[in-house]
């Protein structure tokens, strides 16, 4: 038998044996299919003859197994489904802790009581303004979960509800948003050992070239590609002010970037990091001009998702301008990044003289006459604090751009930027501009505040089973009014605050791996073991006294290890299988030696 059923979406659905399979289209949109079997444990089950359903007769126990397929993924496989369900929950604990246990993270707990608490005591003890340091723990490994559950291999990378909604009109239909979400949602990946669930954003984002290219050509009239700001799966460019932001495809080159630096897998660099990198900046080669001082623009530009002010006033409609801070970032941060990796490859060597040229030609950083890091690099674009995007900041995080040893003034004009945002309050803030508050407070070494920052999205955007919203679903007025409703879910949030944890405990960027950079007051003791760092190293750091007692790190590829926030005045003790190792101080605390790949490296203060 079989149904037809019609609202927004042509569906059919029929019953056969003890499997109903559905089949539809959403009105201008995607086709799919849905398969549920069921599977019980005495009496019987058979499909019905007078409707498309199953009948369940003096069954003790069922298990229903789904399988759905969207266009543009992979065709529903035949899965073996096992006799008894055991079999299934066995199958899945020793591959949910093959991934899960990589990681492990102890913060010393708040209260020497044996009282356990539930999740949702947690999150209203936050509510209170007393979060325990077991929370934390908690929204770390809650985010982990959810990556490893949402992005495997052969599926869509998670969108802005990951893969779960309840809603058949889901908030920003439960789409993909380029301009920071997606981004957000892979920041803890490689930090957290979980390199491998970044496979479904590559793939998915190889499957937009050729729509990037088209919108490239179309729109502009230049090679290469550009991606939409959002998108519902494809990548074609909807008509309307974000056609102007042009960084999506630059942004999205430096996961691919990062990837490499974390594995330092040639075969990945060469094979889909550097195709995707030079398809990336061909589009900026032709897209950018210079003007009659010889630097290049980028015109038009858009800071996602602010608008800037002209004579004190702020109007939505007029977002465009030149050479937004994040457009300057993204071109050089590109350009960068393609000359490293041309060089390790050997390819392209005489056209690096291009990507050069565009270097030594772009705008200097925008600094106001307080030392402050602007938005806009035009005088007459002024800055809009009171806004939830940290476009501007993107050199701080999630780039690496700056620094406190190598660019001091640069890294204090962004300071002052972070702190002129949050002197404005919270009300134009979201869910999700806490976490990546918290990631910026942590590349500043303010350990106190990213922590309250991850305080404040656990009192205001955080539900009792850590999922979380995009607005203060409690309405104290911490993040911007949501009129439709009190609980918009956003999954990006608790992805940023597992990111930020792994942040404050390593660092990386800029060739140094940062041992405790920003580490709150109140975790005074705690261990973490497993985390990844650039260079292919993976490193366990116990701690006490809110100071590194040991470090144990792993070397992967036998790269030069440089450290810092380990050693003492009187040095730093480096031990491999016995032997010590020959350790040289620089300057800024840093201290490097060799590794040897497959070797695994004891440090100590001396």
């Amino acid at each position: 038998l079989e149904r037809h059923y019609s609202a927004d979406t042509d569906f059919r659905y029929r019953a056969a044996g003890r499997t109903v399979t559905g089949q539809g289209k959403i009105q201008h949109g995607s086709t799919f299919k849905i398969e549920a079997t069921a599977v019980g444990r005495g009496g019987s089950i058979r499909a019905s003859r007078e409707a498309p359903l199953l009948e369940l007769t003096a069954c003790d126990q069922v298990t229903i197994h789904v399988k759905i397929h969207v266009s543009g993924e992979p065709a529903i496989r035949t899965v073996k489904i096992p006799r008894q369900e055991s079999d299934l929950r066995q199958a899945h604990v020793a591959e949910h802790q093959l991934m899960f246990q990589r990681v492990a993270l102890h913060l010393q707990p708040t209260s020497t009581t044996c009282e356990a608490k539930t999740t949702d005591r947690m999150v209203h003890d936050a509510f209170l303004g007393q979060p325990t340091t077991e929370l934390f723990e908690r929204m770390f490994d809650m985010g982990r979960y959810l990556l490893m559950a949402s992005s495997r291999t052969g599926s869509l990378p998670p969108h802005l509800q990951g893969i779960w909604n309840n809603q058949l009109h889901p908030p920003w239909q439960s789409d993909w948003h380029l301009d920071m979400n997606v981004q957000m949602n892979y920041w803890l990946a490689e930090t957290c050992h979980l390199s491998s669930s970044t496979r479904p954003l590559f793939r998915w984002i190889a499957s937009l070239i050729p729509d990037g290219r088209e919108n490239a050509r179309k729109i502009w009239g230049c090679r290469g590609i550009v991606l939409p700001m959002a998108c519902a799966g494809g990548g074609k460019m909807l008509p309307g002010p974000w056609v102007a932001w042009t960084g999506a495809a630059a942004w999205l080159a430096q996961h691919f970037w990062q990837h490499y630096q974390y594995t330092l897998d040639r075969h990945f660099l060469a094979r889909e990091a550097y195709p995707f990198m030079k398809e990336a900046a061909a589009f900026y080669e032709d897209f950018l001009v210079k003007d009659d001082d010889g630097r290049y623009m980028v015109i038009p530009s858009l800071s996602p998702e602010n608008t800037p002010a002209e004579r004190g006033q702020w109007d939505q409609t007029k977002m465009m301008t030149i050479n937004a801070t994040m457009d300057i970032a993204l071109v050089r941060e590109l350009m960068e990044n393609l000359l490293a990796a041309s060089t390790l490859l050997r390819k392209d060597t005489a056209h690096q003289a291009v990507w050069r040229d565009i270097l030594a030609h772009l705008p200097d950083w925008p600094v106001d006459k307080d030392g402050m890091l602007k938005e806009w690099e035009r005088p007459e674009n002024l800055d809009n604090q009171d806004y939830r995007h940290y476009a501007h900041l993107y050199p701080l995080f999630p780039g690496e751009a700056f620094s406190r040893e190598q660019t001091p003034k640069l890294f204090e004009a962004a300071a002052k930027a972070v702190h002129a945002r949050e002197a404005c309050g919270y009300a134009s803030n979201a869910g999700w501009s806490y976490p990546y508050l918290a990631l910026l407070h942590a590349r500043l070494g303010e350990g106190d505040q990213a922590l309250r920052c991850l305080t404040q999205l656990a009192k205001c955007s955080m539900m009792g089973n850590l999922l979380t919203i995009h607005n203060d679903w409690r309405f104290q007025g911490l993040t911007l009014y949501w009129p439709l409703g009190d609980r918009a879910f956003m999954i990006d949030a608790i992805f940023g605050a597992a990111a930020a944890v792994a942040e404050m405990l390593l660092q990386s960027q800029g060739g140094v791996i940062r041992i405790l950079p920003a580490l709150p007051k109140v975790w005074d003791q705690g261990q973490v073991r497993g985390l990844q760092a650039r260079g292919a190293f993976e490193i366990d750091i116990t701690w006490s006294a809110h100071r590194a007692q040991q470090v144990r790190i792993r070397s992967d590829q036998g790269q030069i290890c440089r450290m810092s926030g380990i050693g003492s005045r009187a040095g730093l003790h480096v031990r491999c299988a016995g032997r010590t190792i020959p350790v040289q101080r620089h300057s800024h605390g840093i201290f490097s030696f060799p590794t040897t790949a497959g070797k695994t490296y004891v440090l100590q203060p001396s």
